[in-house]
């Protein structure tokens, strides 16, 4: 009997060590295989259902995760279930019930700073600013160096404040950001606030290929991809030229100009053509993905 529970302890570890691997490189489908037989050795195993839990969730699997979690806080989880669940019904755009959990998470853990990020990333989302950059100032005040909190505080910082912006970028995140794939990453990210697509874009891909199952990174890549194409011209002419309100404002004043002086057909072609260019600019993103999913680029 004893042969047999030293033999189970054993292939436990050995699962267990791959699935770590697999969860390391993002390897979902295989993580899942590899804690499904781990649960089947131990059901009872709260940690195995929590971390299934996790691996559906990085599935989008989300009501199965849920379930997941549940079984693991009735078998005896008692780490930030609350946090993890706010995550889960954001996702399934259940808001009203994620801010419900994240509260219920903050009070449980006052003092855990990457509970209060993801509470400001989620006030963030839904365009609570003021009140997500209290959540940020929290959590930075209980850890100084956490990596979601400070890069909230660059995105708070370049929505107010320009010079804060770059101070903040080049004194607090650079120090910071000790994987060369973050730097790569916040450095990129400055430019593509800068509206300097096409040098974001090169350090993006950069950052890219040295971690190319980063959800994030592949986000940001398809984006600067469409903004550094001819898809995006007429977008990018629009933001050098003072952006939305000066080209209304001239729209208007040429219309008005023509009418007062009786050109009515002129004014009429006018309003056609300035109709057509704003209706391309904001369907521009959409027939971008719609030529490269039948260029077989996604």
């Amino acid at each position: 009997m004893q042969n047999i529970n030293d033999s189970s302890d054993m292939e436990q570890e050995r699962l267990w060590s791959l699935f770590e691997h697999y969860n390391d490189i993002e390897r979902w489908e295989q993580a899942l295989r590899v804690i499904e037989s781990l649960l089947s050795l131990d059901i009872n195993n709260y940690n195995y259902h929590f971390n299934r839990a996790r691996v559906l969730y990085a599935l989008d699997q989300y009501d199965d995760a849920l379930d997941e979690l549940h079984n693991a806080v009735e078998l005896g989880y008692t780490g930030i279930q609350h946090n993890f669940e706010a995550m889960i019904h954001w996702r399934k755009r259940d808001f009203f019930k994620a801010d419900e959990c994240f509260i219920r998470s903050v009070e449980e853990n006052p003092n855990d700073a990457h509970v209060y990020s993801c509470y400001a990333d989620f006030m963030m989302f839904t365009g609570c600013i003021d009140k997500a950059n209290l959540l940020i100032d929290k959590a930075l005040e209980l850890e100084p160096s956490n990596s979601t909190a400070n890069f909230l505080k660059l995105l708070f910082q370049s929505t107010t404040n320009k010079k804060n912006f770059e101070t903040f970028f080049n004194e607090r995140l650079m120090e910071i950001s000790n994987e060369e794939v973050d730097k790569l990453f916040h450095l990129g990210f400055n430019e593509y606030l800068s509206k300097k697509y096409k040098p974001a874009k090169d350090l993006m891909r950069q950052a890219f290929t040295l971690e190319p199952t980063n959800k994030r990174l592949s986000w940001m890549m398809h984006v600067l991809e469409y903004k550094t194409s001819n898809f995006y011209m007429p977008n990018r002419i629009l933001e050098m030229t003072g952006g939305h309100i000066v080209w209304w404002m001239i729209f208007i004043v040429q219309v008005l100009v023509l009418r007062y002086f009786k050109y009515y057909t002129a004014a009429w072609c006018i309003s056609f053509a300035f109709i057509l260019i704003f209706l391309y600019i904001e369907l521009s993103y959409m027939l971008y993905n719609i030529y490269i999913s039948r260029k077989g680029v996604i």
